[in-house]
């Protein structure tokens, strides 16, 4: 067996191939010829890409003799043992991943294979999978169980409501600040683990503060204020309101959109909102 990587043909075609190749398979083996190319030694191929050089001699043949749909017909990516699901199970497995949960860790879809299909692959090769089937790979969104499913709808409404009442108090669009009041602060739970999903992934949980260190106004139309908090109680809410109003002086309204923390709806609170 000679290391001869002269004997390898049809490089202009192969180049073409791998440019265009999308199974991973196939692209593989195109790699592994190119690779010898480049080279100029079939061995040192071989060592990189883990692959035999009996392997090895049996693709560059199989290329020379019969082209790329000669190499379909090799099993795996070494030439080794065939896949352990088929084109089949893998749809089902896609259907699986999309319809029963919105969001995958790599363990839990090791499991799922191992139970549903019986076959155990890696996590390399689980994640392999996961890419094929073009999933998204980071941290779930938190998403406050405490909201309501249509959010969007009742902010909306509330919104038109408070813009009526204006008008009829003659205040005009121009003449009204808008912004958004929130506090950063460490959560009971952090966001750790990154899963496998088809889409932005979200997580229900207990977005519940412990203790504030920032709070801001951030405004739409106006001027937004940033402020340290020694806490998040209802003084604390009502003296930053009044740092808000200082700052939009020249607006006649100001709306300002809370979350669900008590201190922030607290009777005292909405006095010195009504005050200002």
């Amino acid at each position: 067996m000679f290391n001869e990587w002269r004997i390898i043909q049809r490089r202009g075609q192969l180049r073409v191939y791998l440019k265009d190749e999308k199974d991973f398979q196939m692209k593989f083996k195109l790699s592994f010829l190119n690779l010898a190319i480049q080279l100029q030694d079939v061995g040192k191929a071989c060592k990189i890409m883990s692959v035999p050089l009996t392997t090895a001699y049996r693709w560059i043949n199989i290329w020379n003799d019969e082209g790329k749909e000669g190499l379909k017909s090799e099993p795996g990516k070494g030439g080794g043992k065939p896949p352990k699901m088929n084109e089949e199970q893998f749809k089902e497995l896609e259907r699986i991943l999309r319809e029963e949960k919105e969001w995958w860790t790599t363990k839990e879809v090791r499991i799922l294979l191992k139970e549903r299909f019986g076959v155990e692959y890696s996590e390399d090769q689980v994640v392999r999978i996961l890419k094929k089937f073009k999933m998204n790979h980071g941290k779930p969104y938190p998403h406050d169980f405490r909201k309501p499913d249509n959010a969007k709808e009742l902010l909306d409404n509330q919104l038109s409501l408070l813009f009526s009442l204006l008008e009829k108090e003659k205040i005009s669009k121009d003449k009204i600040a808008i912004g958004f009041l929130d506090e950063t602060s460490p959560q009971t739970t952090a966001n750790t683990v990154r899963v496998w999903s088809f889409g932005k992934p979200k997580i229900m949980k207990n977005t519940t503060k412990m203790k504030a260190n920032t709070i801001g106004y951030y405004a739409i139309v106006g001027n937004s204020k940033e402020g340290f908090l020694q806490n998040s109680k209802k003084e604390s809410i009502r003296d930053f309101l009044i740092e808000i109003k200082k700052a939009n002086e020249k607006y006649e309204a100001i709306i300002i959109v809370i979350d669900n923390f008590p201190s922030h709806k607290s009777t005292m609170v909405k006095e010195i909102a009504k005050e200002l």
